[in-house]
């Protein structure tokens, strides 16, 4: 379910007004960093939703598209790519890691009528970056699947190591290695 305000129901039924999507980041270390489908920039904090963020100033980023979503109602894995967003913050920040596990909230506003709140689309955290075709593609990692992941050691009943092949292993890296020649 999409939190939405009661004044912002009342603007989608009326089919008035003005819509555009916006992506809100903040990393791991608190910096705050808002983008926006809308052709001016804006300052806006949330209405619907109470938290300690407060307002973020949300830059116009006509390059950047959300992906189709996908949701269930059974807790299952919602997905989420956002293209292009990133082109805003700079590559050498995404190499460095500054977005790793940021919170990322996409919503829509009216921003002729920001008093009408948001509905909020999607929640999570960023997952993979990845560059598709000179564009950065972040991967948006939902609540439901960051509860998923693997936290700690991943071992098995017949194997126990943490790196293949490293001093706890039996095993050795050279019986594993072969040496060819390139034919070409």
């Amino acid at each position: 379910m999409k939190t939405v305000s009661v004044a912002y129901k009342n603007l989608l039924a009326s089919e008035a007004g003005s819509q555009c999507v916006c992506i809100r980041i903040i990393t791991e270390d608190g910096l705050k960093y808002g983008f926006t489908t809308w052709d001016t920039g804006f300052d806006y904090e949330f209405i619907t939703v109470t938290d300690s963020i407060g307002s973020v100033y949300f830059t116009p980023q006509n390059s950047f598209e959300p992906s189709d979503t996908s949701s269930s109602a059974d807790l299952g894995v919602d997905n989420l790519e956002i293209i292009g967003v990133v082109d805003g913050l700079g590559g050498a920040d995404l190499s460095a890691g500054v977005f790793n596990n940021a919170e990322v909230t996409v919503f829509r506003v009216d921003p002729l009528n920001l008093a009408a709140g948001e509905m909020i689309e999607k929640r999570g955290y960023i997952g993979e970056i990845s560059i598709v075709d000179d564009k950065y593609v972040c991967e948006i990692i939902t609540s439901a699947a960051y509860t998923r992941r693997n936290v700690g050691l991943v071992t098995s009943p017949t194997c126990r190591v943490r790196r293949f092949c490293d001093n706890q292993c039996k095993l050795s890296l050279a019986s594993f290695t072969h040496a060819g020649v390139n034919a070409g």
